[in-house]
């Protein structure tokens, strides 16, 4: 399978960055460009060659950032196409090349939602889309120095530029003149399938950047032997074609994807369990203390009212724990009791109990006799 980049070492030992074909296009993704990448120097300068249709904007930011983390110049050099995501990866250099006639293409990223989508499936793909799109702005308010309300317009527009409109619009800073053959090739027909492109840039192929022959045999052999494997990997039959597989590969990736986004999901919504259970936990070490404190509270106030009976010989001292263990957790029944005990009922020598009024509780009648004997 053709990769859409290659990192290698150029004559001073320096990274030389080649971006040709889809941008984040299986199996190679941003953390094998990182590894590659991070087998240079850091300072060392990065000369890097695009000639893109584009591709996925998460993984060309992600190799935007990287760039922009290198502490040694990074030099872009554009070549017959820069589309879409690629133009991300372009906003990364510190000085940025463009040949003379050459296209330089932003607009707003897309989705693919899948089929019968759920609302919910349709809200997560918005959400991707609006936050890419807001991070793309950004990279390219940086880069030329636009304002969000003029980089927003032109991404809408699927603003296509020349080499002199995008150094204009500040995405360039130089234009060089086009002599020899491009490095790369460039399929036309993709193009066309890709974008709605503008007369202007139909012309390109001719402006004296032909393959040769033989990289463009080269270049068919090695397509249409990724191709096979893809449809063999996939169970394709024979009647797909080329277009199919792609298709085939882009649902795919974008089931990946709508995958990882609901994984974020689940893993926001247990650090949102897991941080309630904790307030939980903090709520009940609360209560437990309050009620704690509460029944100290009544445990202290039956002391209390229990040591008042005895200094008043409403119930004997030998009584006093009997009649604790008896009211503890209930003591408006206790005063209720020693309501109906007079002051000295066993103080020696002192009144005898009197006789219990017919509208007292039996039960209480019980009691109150229990203690006055």
């Amino acid at each position: 399978m053709p990769e859409w980049y290659q990192i290698r070492a150029d004559g001073n030992g320096n990274p030389e960055l080649l971006v040709q074909g889809e941008i984040g296009y299986w199996p190679i993704n941003a953390e094998e460009f990182s590894f590659q990448l991070q087998q240079f120097a850091n300072d060392a300068p990065v000369n890097v060659c695009i000639n893109s249709l584009g591709g996925d904007p998460m993984t060309a930011i992600q190799i935007y950032s990287m760039l922009k983390e290198r502490k040694g110049m990074v030099n872009v050099d554009i070549e017959a196409y820069c589309l879409s995501a690629a133009t991300l990866i372009a906003c990364a250099g510190d000085t940025v090349a463009m040949d003379d006639n050459a296209a330089y293409m932003i607009h707003d990223p897309s989705a693919f939602i899948g089929d019968f989508a759920r609302e919910e499936d349709m809200q997560i793909g918005i959400n991707q889309v609006t936050a890419v799109k807001t991070q793309m702005r950004q990279i390219y308010m940086a880069k030329s120095g636009k304002t969000a309300e003029e980089i927003t317009q032109m991404m809408s527009a699927n603003t296509w530029m020349t080499a002199k409109e995008a150094k204009a619009a500040g995405f360039v800073d130089t234009i060089e003149k086009v002599t020899g053959v491009t490095n790369a090739s460039i399929d036309f027909k993709m193009v066309a399938r890709a974008y709605n492109v503008p007369k202007k840039f139909q012309q390109l192929k001719n402006d004296g950047r032909e393959t040769s022959p033989e990289t463009s045999q080269q270049n068919a052999n090695t397509m249409n032997e990724w191709i096979a494997k893809i449809k063999a990997a996939l169970n394709l039959g024979d009647d797909k074609d080329e277009a199919d597989t792609v298709v085939t590969v882009k649902e795919l990736k974008a089931k990946a994807l709508k995958a990882d986004a609901l994984q974020a999901e689940i893993t926001q919504l247990n650090a949102k369990i897991e941080t309630l259970e904790g307030e939980k936990a903090e709520l009940q070490a609360k209560l437990d203390v309050n009620a704690e404190a509460e029944k100290q509270h009544e445990d202290e106030e039956l002391d209390a009212v229990l040591q008042a009976a005895v200094d008043s010989f409403q119930v004997k001292a030998g009584d006093k724990d009997s009649l604790k263990a008896e009211y503890e957790g209930n003591i408006d029944a206790l005063k209720t009791l020693l309501a109906h005990i007079p002051e000295g009922a066993h103080k020696p020598g002192g009144i005898k109990a009197p006789n219990m009024k017919a509208s007292v509780n039996t039960n209480l009648n019980d009691g109150v006799s229990k203690y006055l004997n």
